[in-house]
């Protein structure tokens, strides 16, 4: 019941915040983000792809900054069945998440300007 409460308040933060979040396809390469940005996976769902797995990753490039910065991550299917997180990372680091084979989202939200990278491979790590 929680996460379903807490995927409803990220799809209403999401909905009310769409004019000022910036959409890229993934993958993504040196994206700057501040504030919010989302992400998302076009084409089917992978039939190269025999096992079923695919992996999400984010790479946060790492900068030099007084304050530490960090950047929370969610992981939705476009088809609406799962919302994965929050997850949080600090700036600098990366993070991986297995997932089947239906077309995936990433949600990006930070408190300071990071470069992300964002993408998804084939067959799990």
């Amino acid at each position: 019941m929680f996460i379903f409460i807490a995927c409803m308040l990220f799809a209403a933060i999401h909905k009310a915040d769409a004019q000022s979040s910036m959409s890229y396809p993934i993958p993504s390469y040196d994206v700057m983000v501040n504030g919010l940005a989302n992400f998302e996976e076009s084409g089917g769902t992978g039939s190269v792809n025999t096992d079923g797995k695919k992996t999400v990753s984010i790479i946060s490039a790492g900068y030099n900054t007084l304050a530490p910065c960090n950047i929370t991550i969610y992981v939705y299917s476009l088809d609406g069945q799962y919302c994965l997180g929050p997850y949080t990372i600090s700036c600098g680091q990366s993070f991986s998440l297995d997932v089947d084979d239906r077309a995936w989202g990433v949600n990006v939200q930070t408190e300071c300007a990071v470069e992300v990278d964002v993408f998804i491979s084939q067959g799990g790590l």
